[in-house]
């Protein structure tokens, strides 16, 4: 039903509506690693968030790459930093590509109102009991800035990064 949205450890987003999409515009480096970092709550129901990240020129989604955990008494210290040690959180689990139900495509079926748009192949992500567990934590390292591909020119040290998403 919400989130609160980190990057390199500093707030870029928070919004309490499941049913639109917010869209945040960020500056994070694209010549070190980038920790986006989600903390998310549900009110009841299967739980799901989605998100489109403009990252250096590449495309980021919402994928079982990101990884999500439950704990009873918050997250742990420094759960948004470059230096946290992630290897014990499991993959996040995957409630379906964009468009798959209960949600639809979030571009269009859930009436979402939004300057951008999350792609079709975007996953749907939770942890893996995305019913019972209503408070958790997901995260992404980009480790050197920039996700693996096609070689091309190094990205410019710093740019604009725009995430689009919505929680459901």
């Amino acid at each position: 039903d919400g989130y609160t949205i980190y990057v390199n450890e500093e707030q870029v987003g928070h919004h309490e509506d499941w049913t639109s999409t917010e869209g945040y515009s960020f500056n994070a480096p694209c010549d070190s690693p980038t920790i986006y970092a989600l903390d998310l709550y549900d009110t009841g129901g299967i739980a799901s968030v989605i998100a489109d990240i403009n990252h250096c020129g590449e495309t980021i989604l919402t994928s079982t790459a990101w990884k999500c955990a439950q704990f009873d008494n918050g997250p742990p210290d420094g759960w948004t930093s470059a230096t946290f040690d992630d290897t014990l959180w499991p993959e996040a689990g995957d409630a379906g590509d964009n468009g798959v139900g209960p949600w639809g495509d979030v571009n269009r079926d859930m009436g979402m109102n939004s300057a951008g748009t999350v792609s079709p192949t975007a996953e749907w992500i939770w942890t893996a009991d995305n019913e019972a567990h209503n408070d958790i934590y997901c995260r992404l390292t980009v480790p050197c800035g920039r996700p693996a591909g096609p070689a091309g020119p190094p990205p410019p040290a710093q740019i604009p990064h725009t995430l689009e998403g919505a929680t459901a």
